[in-house]
């Protein structure tokens, strides 16, 4: 048959101490260190985690009692409540109460000086860069058109018995006025007066 370990926790030892560093809220990637202290009762520091049926790490005291765990680089994932037990010393299968409670809350990286409004800056600049490439392409088939079109036409004008189309001749009327001269009158006659001499004129 096989055998079956039991653990027994007795309330008759005091529950280890606990602290957390840094406090609570940590960015991401940060190093946390958590520290169980067992008051010189316990041969060796266990560190739980709420949601884990057993230990997730467990280390033997320093000279003072204290066992330092660390985590490094913490993720969304580390996020938690923490508390620590310790085994009694000389006893295999005997342990301590949980003690109080340490919550980690791993929160995001701030974002750097200057880069407020980043993601609706990209976004602005995706939509200009569709409306340039769908201008160019606008512009690409136009010219593209323009083209196919001239070419024909220089095709048509080339088959033979094609007349050339030339400018219109336009005819522009002039109309001349000549003025005619008057005729010529002759001279009158001066009056004549009583002794023959002419009459002066009055």
């Amino acid at each position: 048959m096989a055998s079956v370990a039991v653990a027994l926790i007795l309330d008759s030892y005091p529950p280890p101490g606990i602290s957390l560093s840094p406090k609570e809220h940590v960015e991401i990637g940060t190093n946390v260190t958590i520290q169980c202290s067992n008051q010189e009762h316990g041969a060796s520091c266990l560190l739980h985690k709420d949601g884990h049926s057993v230990p997730i790490q467990h280390q033997e005291p320093d000279y003072w009692g204290t066992a330092t765990f660390t985590i490094f680089g913490v993720t969304p994932a580390d996020s938690g409540t923490y508390r620590c037990s310790y085994r009694i010393r000389g006893c295999c299968l005997l342990f301590s109460p949980l003690g109080d409670n340490v919550t980690l809350e791993v929160i995001p990286r701030p974002a750097p000086p200057g880069d407020n409004g980043g993601a609706s800056r990209d976004l602005v600049a995706v939509v200009v860069g569709r409306w340039v490439a769908a201008i160019v392409f606008i512009i690409i088939l136009t010219v593209s058109v323009l083209l196919v079109a001239q070419r024909r036409q220089m095709q048509r004008d080339e088959r033979p018995g094609a007349t050339s189309r030339g400018p219109e001749a336009v005819q522009f009327q002039v109309s001349v006025w000549v003025r005619r001269p008057y005729p010529q009158r002759a001279p009158l006659p001066l009056p004549q007066s009583s002794t023959g001499n002419p009459k002066p004129c009055p």
